[in-house]
């Protein structure tokens, strides 16, 4: 087989091939820059060390749900792939004390100014640590999805946010060990910050109101521990704020709606709080502001209506 001038290979859920398989295809195939590998059930950190070493272009790489990796296959990702712009390993294994248990770990750890984007999606293992060090590594990172990584804390966010200034997106949806986003930092180009879930209150929304002054859009769903005073610091003070979502946010009272249209024109979205009267005449008086009011389920209510299909 000759060289394949092949850029984009997608092999999601695929199954009936091997390793040996797709290490010859891709040994054809050199100027890959985007490679998808989601749900690979044999990929192994080895296996990722020695397929990155055939692509030297490549741009992203998705190798979410492969149960066999952990994070230290990044590293020689990352080696390989100079060029690398978007990894996504959502729902990987990240080892505990896997520093201490590889001694090779340092001399493939080499910094990356070109990623942009990460996504750990429900990484059950990843610990501050985990992410203080892939902050180290990635000083431009732009896009961060920790969603469900229950184990971090602020103490962690606070070092990714003071090592990586130009994150534009961060995901921090579940993460319920959450309070605040430390205090000791910058993210003046911050645009979306996705709190659901976590056990922020306003003295971290009075932090956030101060150190990210681009923000566009904020989802505070299911905080029960913010009030109405603490959104407010927000609404006042990020003066590009578009969109807020406020649902199941049981402590924010329903008039704050009114408050935060009148105090923020930029406002474009709304979902308000539970008691906040969504009739076609609110609707169209929130309109004529040029603002939108989103209905959606709460996320108690989604699981109570799956539980009784059940």
């Amino acid at each position: 087989m000759e060289n394949l001038p092949l850029r984009r290979l997608v092999l999601i859920y695929c199954t009936g091939y091997t390793y040996s398989g797709i290490f010859y295809l891709l040994s054809k195939c050199q100027r890959i820059q985007h490679l998808d590998l989601e749900a690979t059930p044999f990929l192994t950190n080895t296996c990722v060390a020695e397929l990155s070493s055939l692509l030297p272009e490549l741009v992203s790489i998705n190798l979410s749900n492969c149960r066999e990796l952990s994070h230290l296959a990044l590293f020689p990702l990352v080696r390989n792939c100079p060029s690398l712009i978007e990894i996504n390993m959502d729902y990987t294994y990240f080892e505990e004390n896997s520093i201490e248990d590889n001694p090779n770990f340092l001399k493939d750890r080499v910094v990356n100014p070109q990623l942009k984007s990460l996504s750990l999606d429900n990484g059950l293992w990843i610990r501050d640590e985990s992410i203080i060090m892939l902050a180290a590594i990635f000083p431009n990172l732009q896009r961060l999805n920790l969603s469900a990584c229950f184990s971090i804390t602020e103490e962690g966010i606070g070092q990714v946010l003071r090592s990586c200034p130009k994150i534009r997106h961060l995901d921090l949806s579940f993460c319920m060990k959450v309070k605040s986003l430390g205090i000791h930092f910058e993210v003046p180009k911050l645009e979306m910050l996705n709190l659901t879930d976590t056990i922020v209150d306003d003295e971290a929304l009075y932090v956030i109101s101060n150190r990210c002054p681009g923000l566009l859009q904020l989802v505070l769903q299911n905080c029960n521990d913010i009030t109405t005073k603490g959104v407010m610091d927000v609404v006042k003070s990020c003066m590009q704020l578009k969109e807020i979502n406020l649902i199941s946010c049981t402590k924010v009272h329903a008039t704050v709606v009114a408050s935060m249209v009148l105090s923020r024109p930029s406002l474009r979205k709304i979902a308000p709080p539970h008691g906040f009267p969504l009739s076609d005449r609110t609707r169209k008086c929130f309109s004529r502001h040029g603002c939108l009011l989103e209905t959606l389920f709460p996320s108690w209510l989604i699981s109570e209506i799956f539980s009784r299909q059940n």
